[in-house]
């Protein structure tokens, strides 16, 4: 499946065009603790851009956006891009180079609205992971390559009701870019699965390894291994053995790194 990039553990950065109200910072959308959203000061008009910024270059799953705080509630929400290239492959982006236009939502009643690539292929070892949100309201097909994408800006355009741009929730699923650094990307996977509590992984040759963990209890229920049922997707579908180095093919299927 896929993790979701709005953690602050995970090094993802959030600004704002405009002053937020007190309590209403931008950051909220990066906490699961601070419930409140974000809402510009009460003089702010749109239009207002968030901008999210990741730790590494990833593919884009989908976003999800809630866009509404109380009774104001945006009506023209636009979502734009920045890939990783060879300028900006050792630098930061800035808000204003985030400016590739990939979907646009336009809304008459107060719904979510999730943008999705239709093309993303998933990661099974992340697919325990928090629960994920229901693909339901607006759905937007995103346009363009979503592989190496750096930071993501959100445009609230126009409101639908109120005047003062506001986002509600923000989730952003992917995982980490072909294009990313290896070592990089099995640390921000290390620190994803640490606080979701999942088996370890690591990737190899592009692959995307579980490295299972084994315990005290683990290593003396292997001696009557035969007398217990081993869940499927620990067991090699080619040779019907328990795999010891299990890896993710590009078709979806793992095996023993053996076979």
């Amino acid at each position: 499946m896929s993790m979701n990039f709005c953690h602050l553990y995970l090094s993802t950065t959030i600004t704002s065009s405009c002053l937020c109200s007190d309590g209403y910072e931008a950051e909220n959308l990066l906490s699961s603790t601070q419930p409140n959203g974000f809402q510009a000061e009460r003089f702010a008009r749109p239009p207002a851009y968030i901008t999210v910024t990741f730790p590494i270059p990833i593919q884009l799953d989908r976003i999800t956006v809630r866009p509404w705080v109380g009774q104001q509630c945006v009506k023209d929400l636009q979502l734009y891009i920045a890939r990783i290239n060879r300028s900006n492959a050792l630098k930061s982006v800035s808000p204003d180079e985030v400016k590739y236009k990939a979907g646009r939502a336009v809304l008459s009643t107060p719904v979510e609205v999730s943008f999705v690539n239709k093309h993303y292929r998933a990661v099974r070892c992340l697919e325990k992971g928090e629960n994920e949100v229901k693909q339901s309201g607006i759905i937007v097909d995103v346009q363009g390559n979503m592989d190496g994408i750096l930071a993501i800006k959100l445009g609230i355009i126009s409101m639908l009701t109120g005047t003062v741009p506001s986002i509600g929730g923000l989730s952003i699923w992917g995982k980490p870019s072909n294009k990313c650094k290896r070592n990089l990307a099995n640390s921000v996977i290390q620190k994803w699965l640490q606080n979701q509590n999942l088996p370890q992984c690591t990737l190899i040759n592009n692959s995307i390894t579980v490295l299972p963990t084994l315990t005290n209890k683990d290593e003396s229920d292997n001696e009557s291994a035969d007398k217990t049922e081993i869940p499927k997707q620990f067991v090699d579908p080619i040779v019907c053995s328990v795999m010891r180095n299990p890896v993710l093919l590009p078709s979806g299927h793992t095996v023993d790194q053996h076979t």
